[in-house]
């Protein structure tokens, strides 16, 4: 899982505006481990936001997002 502390992070990062918006606004790597940095994916054209962070937030991958074959099972290989 994540910190407790970071939960508001992909609430208020992914989850919310990818249901109101169909967009992510500022993806995350989290990994499992609880002494792993976590990432911030922060992109001037919110357009471009990676096929690969939209998987596991549960909202759709918009058609026309960038997909570079990234397979985020490699980073969450338990899942989410």
């Amino acid at each position: 899982g994540i910190h407790w502390y970071c939960s508001h992070c992909a609430i208020a990062m992914e989850w919310l505006p990818g249901r109101q918006r169909g967009r992510l606004l500022r993806p995350l790597d989290h990994v499992m481990d609880p002494d792993a940095p976590c990432t911030w994916y922060i992109y001037k054209d919110e357009d471009q936001t990676r096929a690969y962070h939209y998987p596991r937030t549960g909202v759709p991958t918009p058609p026309d997002a960038p997909d570079y074959g990234e397979d985020w099972h490699l980073e969450y290989p338990s899942g989410f």
